[in-house]
């Protein structure tokens, strides 16, 4: 005797809407099993009939909208909150020209394995949710549907792109490969790219949309990228490639501690340009002839660097920081002598570069005692800060430029407006003793910056004399760097004060490692 013993009923039905109403209301559904449809269970909407997704855990595998005929029009509806997760295939026809709709205005959440879809069928995204699972499939051909507003790529194979697509708020990239092809993707809110990868052959990412939005690429490539946003900016949360141009239109681009890498960047100005506000930097490979790098420290400020480069190719890497230091950082002991108050750390792989250097600043940077007339550029190298050429009018009426080449011994660039400016030496005290016939002068450096040397004058007066007239007396060796007091010390042995002689005046120079004309120290 043989006995058949059944655990349960485990047929999958497919269910039909027998009406427009929840889909959570037994009644709303036909050929059910007498309830709501399961995990297993196909579903379709026939046309003319709307089921509107009134829960959180409404499930099924593969759902039909517009089952019927020509140009029927099925509709599935979503509510805020709610939800439906499928296995299978969303499908928007049975012909090419059904009106299927998919509603999600109010929100919800609809994860599917894949759709597919006619001409005509229509999608609203509202602020709804949409979250692809299955494997590799292109998003249908359909003059209704490139609208997202949060879309999730969660698949184990490629999301491929026919069109483009825009999205209104966030991209997320949690497994498989968003392939845009050669199809754009405008973005309105933030692209996380979680453990997924994106590729692209020849299109255009514009990032618009209000307020402070992120990037993570997760290190897949952007061919090229545009900036558009009517308000906020665009924050980087790790390193991002273009392989073509970065555009901007409006807005800027923050990279905090992370570096950005591109071939072109056109539309740059005062109020769009990147902002390095941190370590980040960028980069420009292969560099060879001219290259502007639209970099500032803040929105509030613009100082692009422009670098012209005929020695050997080589990637090339720019950030801009307020203030100039000592030890050619963006921190250590603050210059505040005849300068523009912005350091541009510059570095490259070439191992042969001979470049040309353009830089810009604002009067806002300027210090007190800039001179425009008598400004440089000054690189840092060699352990100190290097005046390159002889100084020169600025350009400009407002920012201002000035420019120097070619250079081969590059490091961090800043700009200086006087002579012995930035201010190579500190001083702390200086005086004169008598010693017999014979007078000591002593005076004691606070600090030093690239002092080659000083030079020592005197010259004698009366209480008539009106224009005392120097004369050299002796040269000191300075003491290149330091950040500590160091003291010094000369004998004047020339004739002390006599006869008809009232005074004796001391005047102290220093001329630094470049050999520039010396200057006077107060």
């Amino acid at each position: 005797m043989a006995a058949l013993i059944f655990a349960g009923d485990a047929q999958a039905y497919t269910c039909d809407c027998k009406t427009s109403g929840n889909w959570s209301n037994t009644s709303t559904w036909q050929n059910c099993g007498g309830g709501i449809p399961g995990a297993a269970d196909d579903v379709t909407i026939k046309s003319g009939r709307t089921v509107t997704v009134d829960i959180t855990t409404a499930q099924c595998d593969n759902l039909q909208l517009s089952a019927g005929g020509f140009g029927n029009s099925g509709t599935l509806v979503f509510n805020a909150g709610s939800q439906l997760t499928m296995s299978g295939t969303l499908s928007f026809f049975q012909n090419l020209f059904s009106w299927a709709s998919l509603d999600m205005s109010n929100g919800g959440t609809l994860n599917c394995a894949k759709w597919t879809g006619g001409l005509f069928g229509s999608f609203s995204c509202g602020t709804g949710k949409v979250k692809f699972t299955g494997t590799s499939f292109a998003l249908p051909w359909n003059l209704f549907m490139l609208q997202f507003y949060d879309l999730e790529v969660a698949t184990s194979g490629n999301l491929n792109l026919v069109l483009g697509i825009e999205i209104l708020n966030d991209l997320t990239i949690s497994s498989g490969t968003l392939n845009a092809a050669s199809f754009d993707i405008d973005i309105g809110g933030n692209w996380n790219n979680t453990g997924g990868s994106y590729s692209a052959s020849n299109n255009t990412v514009t990032f618009n949309g209000t307020g402070t939005r992120y990037i993570r690429s997760a290190g897949s490539a952007y061919e090229d990228l545009t900036i558009n946003k009517s308000s906020g900016n665009l924050n980087l949360l790790d390193d991002v490639t273009i392989n073509d141009n970065l555009g901007f239109s409006s807005g800027h681009l923050i990279l905090d501690t992370y570096d950005v890498t591109m071939n072109t960047i056109s539309g740059a100005g005062t109020s769009r340009h990147i902002v390095t506000n941190g370590t980040g930097n960028v980069q420009k490979p292969a560099l060879t002839g001219a290259f502007t790098f639209p970099v500032s420290n803040s929105t509030g400020t613009y100082n692009p660097l422009t670098l012209n480069n005929s020695g050997t190719s080589g990637r090339f890497d720019v950030r801009a920081c307020t203030n100039v230091f000592d030890d050619g950082t963006c921190g250590g002991t603050q210059l505040v002598t005849k300068l523009a108050n912005v350091t541009w750390q510059l570095a490259t792989t070439s191992p042969a570069p001979s470049v040309s250097i353009i830089a810009q600043w604002d009067a806002a940077q300027e210090s007190s005692d800039f001179d425009r007339s008598q400004s440089f550029i000054s690189i840092y190298n060699g352990g100190s800060w290097n005046q390159q050429g002889s100084p020169s009018s600025s350009s400009g009426s407002g920012p201002y430029t000035q420019s120097y080449g070619a250079v081969s011994a590059l490091g961090p660039v800043a700009v200086g407006g006087g002579i012995g400016g930035p201010l190579p030496i500190e001083l702390l005290s200086m005086e004169a003793v008598q010693a017999g016939k014979d007078v000591l002068v002593n005076w004691t450096t606070a600090s030093e910056i690239n002092n080659h040397y000083f030079t020592l004058e005197s010259a004698t007066g009366s209480a008539t004399t009106i224009k005392p007239e120097f004369h050299l007396i002796g040269t000191i060796p300075g003491s290149g760097n330091s950040t500590w007091p160091i003291p010094y010390s000369f004998l004047d042995t020339t004739p002390s004060p006599g006869q008809d002689v009232d005074w004796v005046y001391y005047r102290l120079w220093q001329t630094d490692l470049t050999e520039q004309p010396p200057s006077a120290i107060p």
